[in-house]
């Protein structure tokens, strides 16, 4: 005779029964209320300014949003997402999401670039994160056509490493892009294309003339230190006074010495 398992198991809490998620650290079924989830929806600024002291790490919903910089980057509010990752700091852009998701991959399928830099200005290393699919925020921009995005993850070195990252289900980002149907989808696989021809981001800056260079290839070559962070431009000048000018010989770049000097000064 089978034993009666409503009599046999162990009672379990509510919150034992409750499955692991990004939100967990909060009270099970939390519910944002109103007026702060009205402001989160209408991407009010100031009225949430003039709420005090806002914990956005917080979940928007039932555990289905992990947190309200989620919800205000699925709406698309970059006014919002800006204050929120100002008042929270690291703290809330480590703040983790469904199924292993960064906040970086998010800004990245919503085409948020504003957010996009500050996150990783914040965790460097979300640059490289996966999720629990495989997926890298680059693989997100392809899919979702982001080519500003994408443009800006490749400067920020996600360029030939990254273009091979195979989800769990075998696809690269260019594979993302050449079957989405999003808008600028087939733009952004041409660019990964591009990119991909010509070796990495070196080859298509010079094709610009002033070069965007990955700060990982400086380093490797011992030419610079990681201590360089910095916005593109600032790597596109780095790049011009260390390599010179390509297409003029008779001016190369700079000595290694005088090199860190002035990037000592522009840092």
């Amino acid at each position: 005779m089978q034993p009666d398992l409503a009599t046999s198991l162990p009672a379990l809490s509510l919150d034992e029964l409750q499955p692991a998620t990004a939100a967990s650290t909060h009270a099970s079924n939390v519910v944002v209320p109103d007026p702060l989830r009205s402001l989160i929806d209408a991407g009010d600024v100031r009225g949430i300014e003039a709420l005090g002291d806002v914990d956005f790490r917080q979940p928007y919903d039932d555990f289905r949003t992990p947190t309200l910089l989620h919800r205000a980057l699925d709406l698309g509010h970059e006014r919002l997402c800006a204050h929120m990752l100002r008042a929270g700091g690291e703290a809330l852009a480590r703040a983790p999401g469904l199924h292993s998701a960064t906040l970086a991959h998010v800004a990245a399928r919503r085409g948020n670039v504003e957010a996009l830099r500050t996150i990783l200005r914040l965790v460097p290393e979300f640059l490289h994160a996966e999720d629990e699919l495989g997926w890298t925020p680059l693989h997100d921009a392809a899919m979702e056509g982001r080519l500003a995005v994408t443009e800006y993850l490749v400067r920020k070195g996600a360029d030939l490493e990254h273009l091979d990252r195979i989800t769990r289900d075998g696809q690269k980002p260019g594979d993302l892009a050449e079957q989405s149907e999003a808008r600028d989808a087939a733009a952004v696989a041409a660019y990964l294309r591009r990119v991909r021809a010509g070796g990495g981001i070196r080859v298509l800056v010079r094709e610009a003339r002033l070069p965007f260079v990955e700060l990982r290839w400086l380093v490797a070559q011992n030419r610079a230190r990681p201590v360089f962070c910095v916005e593109p431009e600032t790597l596109a000048l780095a790049a011009f006074l260390l390599e010179g000018d390509g297409a003029e010989p008779s001016r190369p770049g700079l000595p290694e010495g005088l090199f860190r000097l002035v990037m000592l000064f522009l840092c």
